[in-house]
């Protein structure tokens, strides 16, 4: 995940129309949003990138597509809003068994679109703030597994886990203890960090699980400080 608050949204429609619509509307309340360029098939990008919600084009897709269950399966996407497009009965039907969120018949009415999407903004805003990553260049002490001591630079952290240069490298599921302070902050953090990469040029993942809860509150707070910096709030979401 990239480290700005931006929100996105994947288009799934052969209907430009549609399409021109949505990106109008979605582009009003902050929301980056991109159409699906398969005509045929999932949308690679379920796989490949992060989305806070997707718009589904009953009306012009295959009934036997399953977009929706591939959503769910999706680890980094299974909790996006979806809204679909679905005029007849079967197609409605279809899309809120599929667990559609909300459901638009046409003719499509723009003032519709902007009201729910006002409706379900502060969703898509939780959504991104559940993998909001922060930049970062915070100082951290570092116990290895073996008890030697290094330092190191956090350069990237979210609420489970930071991303670090060191003059080490480490093995994938080593375990070590970080110990930091915010930026902006005096309080002192320690964690038990497990590496889940290592690139073996000074840089590490680390899933982290801080020492205490008062600790992982700190750490989050710090967070939705951040973040609320950089989200600010569209003007659209406010009227």
């Amino acid at each position: 995940m990239n480290s700005t608050a931006e929100m996105r949204a994947l288009l799934v429609s052969q209907d430009d129309s549609m399409v021109s619509t949505f990106i109008d509307v979605l582009k009003n309340f902050g929301v980056d949003a991109q159409k699906n360029v398969q005509r045929d098939g999932l949308p690679a990008e379920l796989r490949t990138s992060k989305f806070e919600a997707l718009v589904v084009d009953f009306d012009t897709l295959p009934a036997s597509l399953p977009i929706l269950p591939a959503l769910r399966e999706s680890p980094s996407n299974r909790h996006a809003l979806i809204f679909a497009v679905a005029t007849g009965n079967l197609q409605r039907k279809y899309a809120l068994e599929q667990g559609a969120n909300f459901v638009f018949q046409r003719p499509l009415v723009t003032k519709e679109i902007r009201q729910v999407i006002r409706l379900s903004y502060n969703l898509m805003v939780r959504e991104r703030r559940r993998y909001f990553r922060c930049t970062a260049n915070i100082p951290a002490f570092i116990r290895s597994s073996s008890g030697s001591e290094i330092r190191g630079v956090i350069f990237n952290i979210s609420s489970t886990g930071v991303a670090i240069k060191t003059s080490s490298s480490f093995n994938m599921g080593d375990e070590i203890l970080i110990g930091f302070s915010l930026e902006g902050s005096e309080a002192r953090v320690s964690a038990i960090g497990k590496v889940v990469w290592d690139d073996k040029h000074g840089k590490s993942g680390l899933s982290v699980r801080y020492s205490t809860p008062e600790m992982q509150r700190q750490v989050d707070n710090w967070l939705d400080s951040r973040f609320s910096d950089l989200m600010g709030r569209p003007r659209s979401a406010e009227q």
